[in-house]
């Protein structure tokens, strides 16, 4: 798993404010972050809990509940700057939250709706994920099967060009050039790619399975050698990719190598499927019901408003 650094990502707005009951002193960096000082007493380390990690007024943040703020996956390996991020989050939400209280805000019924909605996302997410871990599982075997399976795949390489744009729409148009053969994949990743790339024509040379993106490596697998995928986006950008050939490697992926790509792929896959299935499962019980002049409503430009009798 990568791990990916938090400094910087909460930056203090009010800091100085909650730490005045703490034995340290505030201070700001160049920087502007926070900088606790020791007052010229030694740091020690304790098994003892302390009463509480920050108070703000009558509100405080224990220790458990400072504990559950961080990742679970990143608990071991976050820095002291880090940990400390996320105490200056928790204090600059409780101070903003505090200031929306005094100005009663929390009567507010376009807020008070808003929450209402939020709630139901938050429980319908956590069921959720309850649901998935009780009935998402891959074993041992079923990735060696998939192996097995696709063996080919892991002793081939394949040889692509790509083309990476920022939007769909300028996607979409490259891609109809492209397949009315009014400019060749080349020349337009040369005119029109983003990538690194689109010096060499897009051309990104000869890759083996787990050496290229995940959105890249789903397609080409299932494609035939000159073929030119639609456009798809990625964490870079909209992309068309243009498979160009397959060949034998020299040197095979064995089982060891991607059984971790095959558990998460293995896993995503039958996340969905199970999503999928488990909401056919509660229609059942809760049957969805359209109105029938649903579909005019919602191609019109404008909408009624709500009386307020809905409940």
């Amino acid at each position: 798993m990568r791990y990916i650094k938090l400094n910087g990502v909460f930056r203090l707005l009010f800091v100085c404010l909650f730490l005045p009951l703490l034995p340290v002193a505030c201070d700001r960096g160049e920087e502007g972050d926070l900088v606790l000082s020791q007052d010229n007493t030694t740091a020690s380390t304790t098994t003892t809990s302390l009463d509480y990690f920050v108070r703000i007024g009558d509100h405080t943040l224990s220790e458990d509940e400072f504990l559950r703020l961080l990742p679970e996956e990143f608990r071991g390996m976050l820095t002291y700057e880090e940990k400390l991020s996320y105490l200056q989050r928790w204090a600059d939400t409780e101070l903003l939250y505090l200031a929306a209280v005094s100005r009663d805000l929390l009567d507010d019924p376009v807020l008070v709706q808003k929450l209402k909605q939020q709630q139901r996302e938050f429980v319908a997410n956590h069921l959720l994920q309850q649901m998935l871990e009780e009935r998402v599982v891959v074993t041992e075997t079923e990735i060696s099967d998939f192996y097995a399976e696709h063996l080919d795949e892991y002793a081939s390489e394949y040889r692509y060009r790509e083309i990476v744009v920022r939007s769909q729409q300028e996607a979409e148009e490259i891609y109809r050039n492209l397949k009315s053969k009014k400019i060749s994949f080349s020349r337009a990743a040369e005119k029109h790619s983003q990538s690194s790339s689109a010096r060499v024509g897009g051309d990104m040379g000869w890759l083996a399975k787990g050496a290229m993106p995940p959105e890249v490596e789903e397609r080409i697998v299932k494609m035939k050698p000159k073929e030119i995928s639609q456009p798809f986006e990625t964490a870079w950008g909209w992309t068309i990719i243009y498979f160009r050939e397959k060949r034998q490697s020299s040197n095979a992926l064995d089982l060891l190598e991607v059984k971790d790509e095959i558990l998460r792929y293995l896993m995503m896959e039958r996340r969905r499927r199970v999503y999928r299935e488990y909401l056919e499962e509660l229609q059942q019980s809760y049957p969805i019901i359209y109105h029938p002049q649903l579909e005019a409503r919602l191609r019109a430009n404008e909408f009624v408003p709500d009386s307020g009798q809905n409940p």
